[in-house]
């Protein structure tokens, strides 16, 4: 029995090293595995992070896919991808590095989803009859939301997207990849002349960019001021293009909590909250 425990307590302590070097992906995949073990979500837990939504809340046949979003010094973060059926559900998961472990210690979500799924779907149970009453209302004020049938399908059409899992947005990008790159050369031509900081850059309404469905393009703001953002509806989620990667928001659970690489200095953005 003597002779076996110095080998009991060497077994322990490469599990207990072994536990405490995992990197925040695989800290992530044991977390939302499907019964996920209570004591490793709680050794692993800090923050806002309580334990739950855990893997032991989802669906066993819940598809769950992981990517590392940023690592910098001892705060990472993980996108964790949901999928069962056509329920797709994008989360964002925030480590903090903690007496030598990636812990969970919060879950980023966007804080007004409900509201424009709300507005998307009143645009979409409207009639045409009702629609068309609705715009010729419309003509009475000075500056409405949409005056033209154009108009009204932009924003259902801006607000599918903006609600859109990520992959979808990513493909959307892709799609229009070369009409992008034209709109970043405008925008950028568009910083080398004196411009209002309240206005879009460039007119994303023409025939050209009207596919793209930007509403409009800033700097600075909510997002670094080496950044161009392209907007889609004004905020929380779009686009970015950026000359060096170091000039990127650290990801917050509170704040900008994703940017995902698209290549050439572009990136997905989502922002939690209005900063």
């Amino acid at each position: 029995m003597m002779n076996k425990l110095p080998l009991i307590l060497l077994a322990a302590l490469l599990s207990a090293c072994a536990q405490s070097s995992l990197q925040p992906v695989m800290v992530a995949k044991k977390i939302f595995q499907v019964n996920a073990d209570e004591k490793f979500i709680n050794a692993h837990s800090t923050g806002d992070y309580r334990g739950s939504p855990s893997g032991r809340d989802l669906p066993a046949d819940m598809q769950r896919s992981f990517l590392l979003l940023q690592q910098r010094g001892e705060n990472s973060a993980v996108a964790l991808n949901l999928r069962q059926g056509n329920l797709i559900i994008d989360k964002y998961l925030f480590f903090t590095k903690d007496s030598g472990s990636w812990k969970l210690s919060g879950i980023g979500t966007p804080t007004l989803a409900q509201l424009h799924v709300r507005k998307l779907r009143a645009m979409q149970a409207l009639s045409e009859a009702a629609i068309d009453s609705t715009l010729r209302e419309a003509q009475q004020y000075t500056d409405p939301e949409y005056k033209t049938r154009e108009e009204f399908d932009f924003i259902v059409n801006s607000l599918q997207l903006k609600l859109a899992p990520d992959d979808t947005l990513i493909a959307h990008f892709n799609k229009y990849r070369p009409a992008f790159d034209n709109l970043l050369v405008a925008a950028r031509q568009a910083l080398q002349q004196p411009h209002d900081e309240y206005n879009s850059l460039v007119n994303t309404k023409t025939p050209a960019y009207r596919p793209l469905l930007i509403s409009n393009i800033t700097t600075g703001g909510f997002l670094p001021a080496q950044c161009i953002d392209f907007h889609i509806l004004y905020d929380q989620v779009g686009y970015l293009y950026t000359p060096d990667e170091k000039y990127l928001p650290e990801l917050r659970p509170d704040k900008v909590m994703m940017v995902r690489k698209l290549g050439r200095g572009w990136y997905l953005y989502k922002v939690a909250i209005y900063l």
